[in-house]
């Protein structure tokens, strides 16, 4: 008797074991996908970011919030202090630096290169962040979502991109784990919280 519960317990199990994994249905095609993250232009997150370069390696949280073409990008350290607090305005850039001097230019990418060290092309970082692959080539995964993206950044610099998680918010699926690679950097983004207007 126990031999023949055994077998019929096994039998359950394995036939359990062999039925196809439940896989969440597409729901949206990649048309759509894209005009919805092209469309949204007022959002902000917060996160993590980590910044390896030859010379320096920080890791450091990140809040940042967009208003159409312009910006608030404030990164602090682990204990809350202000270690670069960057704010692009119809007329100018403005970034504070973690002791405390001020730099102002209408030119954001240049004036980070100049007080970092490194290229950080914020102006297309903006749209590729929320997975929207601007002015690359892009490839996607098999939810229609960018896996990778590879493009040249006005200064000459090559990028690529790998985008590994999405989250959903308001019906639009938006990066929460994804990298950014040049020649001389690597920035990585552990994104915890997606709001959107």
């Amino acid at each position: 008797m126990k031999n023949i519960l055994v077998v019929i317990f096994m039998s359950v199990l394995f036939v359990g074991c062999s039925q196809p994994i439940d896989v969440k249905p597409l729901v949206v095609t990649w048309q759509e996908q894209q005009s919805r993250v092209e469309r949204l232009s007022h959002w902000s997150f917060s996160g993590k970011i980590a910044l390896i370069s030859p010379t320096a390696r920080h890791s450091l949280n990140i809040f940042w919030q967009q208003n159409g073409n312009q910006f608030h990008i404030i990164l602090t350290s682990f204990i809350g202090s202000t270690v670069l607090d960057i704010e692009k305005t119809k007329q100018t850039t403005r970034i504070i630096t973690h002791e405390g001097k001020t730099y102002y230019s209408k030119d954001t990418d240049k004036l980070i290169k100049k007080l970092l060290g490194f290229v950080l092309p914020i102006s297309l970082l903006q749209e590729w962040i929320k997975g929207n692959p601007m002015n690359a080539q892009f490839k996607l995964n098999e939810n229609n979502l960018v896996l990778s993206l590879f493009s040249t950044d006005r200064l000459k610099n090559k990028w690529a991109a790998s985008y590994s998680e999405y989250t959903s918010e308001k019906n639009i699926y938006l990066p929460t784990q994804l990298q950014f690679k040049t020649s001389d950097v690597l920035i990585k983004f552990a994104i915890q919280h997606w709001d959107i207007k």
